[in-house]
């Protein structure tokens, strides 16, 4: 019995291995079917199905509002991949408990596992209506799941006017926050909890040199890495820090800042997720290809849907003289694309 035991869970693990095929990904990784939006990646292996699946903002980029109204009312969007990231299909969005049904806004999504309960954790940013400009009332909220599909709300994170959380387990047991605080100078601010629900904000600004959204953390080569999206400067590419303790950074290097040569690649890598599958480093970020900066200018008055669409890409980090690097072209699979 034990012996008929052990072969169905050897079966299982053939069944399900932890791969991702970059080789074999498309560029764009992923468009968003409804919108176009795709934006601020979230990417986790469904351990139960064998499958990779993405949460992302989906901003309303195909439709005209005024300003930045079209990143605004966003659900968030989900994609899945059946043959390890080679293609993606959009599976609708996420069921989570509406405050105020068609004001709601949804951002920057962190999707995670935690294989001690068996249960899927959401941390996104809320905001309770719709603005044409960078406003409303920021707030973190906690959802869990069983099945990634319906999502129940917990307790308060206990932030406002805080955005972009990313959630990771510590090697000490605990589970570590970081957030993009703008209260403090938009710089990013962490926190720390023993359980998921209840968190204590230590009121330490850990990269205080660089103003940064969208953190990423991740452990690889011996050490904690962070990505960020820096706000200091347009078109500066992705920033990364290197750390022994999840507590002291150090900044490594910036990636992803010149232009790609895949399908909807020409522009700077944003709002980032990085996952380590086999001791290799993938990092999912999101491009606005259509984007035209003429005399200076961001926005292309011409044609506002070109300029806000967005676009999935991933690529794959290398360790190199002590630096992490990025070559986006690496694994250039070029496709017909006949979408403007």
């Amino acid at each position: 019995m034990i012996a008929l035991m052990l072969q169905g869970c050897n079966s299982v693990q053939k069944k399900h291995p932890l791969r991702f095929d970059i080789e074999k990904a498309s560029a764009p990784l992923f468009r968003d079917p409804i919108f176009d939006g795709a934006a601020d990646p979230s990417v986790l292996w469904n351990q139960k199905t064998g499958e990779w699946w993405i949460f992302y903002t989906q901003r309303r980029a195909s439709r005209v509002f005024d300003n930045v109204a079209y990143c605004y009312g966003t659900a968030v969007g989900i994609a899945v991949s059946l043959d390890y990231g080679k293609t993606w299909e959009y599976r609708g969005t996420a069921k989570l408990p509406a405050s105020n049904p068609g004001n709601d806004t949804f951002w920057a999504p962190q999707v995670m596992y935690d294989d001690t309960k068996g249960t899927y954790h959401m941390f996104v940013t809320y905001i309770n209506g719709i603005f044409s400009n960078w406003g409303g009332e920021r707030e973190m909220h906690h959802y869990v799941s069983n099945d990634l599909k319906t999502w129940k709300a917990t307790k308060p994170i206990g932030t406002r006017v805080c955005i972009d959380a990313m959630v990771y387990p510590l090697q000490d047991g605990t589970w570590k926050m970081w957030y993009k605080d703008e209260l403090n100078g938009h710089y990013i601010a962490s926190a720390i909890s023993d359980d998921l629900i209840d968190w204590k904000h230590l009121g330490k600004i850990e990269i205080d040199n660089r103003h940064s959204e969208g953190p990423t953390v991740f452990e690889w080569k011996g050490k904690y890495w962070m990505v960020t999206d820096p706000t200091y400067m347009e078109r500066t590419g992705l920033d990364v820090f290197s750390s022994e303790d999840a507590i002291n950074w150090e900044f490594n290097n910036t990636i992803l800042n010149n232009e790609g040569m895949r399908n909807d690649d020409n522009e700077q890598g944003r709002h980032a997720d990085v996952k380590v599958v086999n001791d290799r480093a993938f990092i999912f970020y999101m491009t606005h290809p259509g984007r035209i900066y003429k005399d200076g200018k961001e926005v292309d008055e011409a044609n506002l849907v070109r300029y806000q669409r967005s676009s999935l890409q991933v690529a794959e980090l290398e360790y190199q003289d002590r630096k992490i690097v990025c070559d986006r072209n690496k694994y250039l699979l070029q496709k017909p694309y006949d979408k403007n």
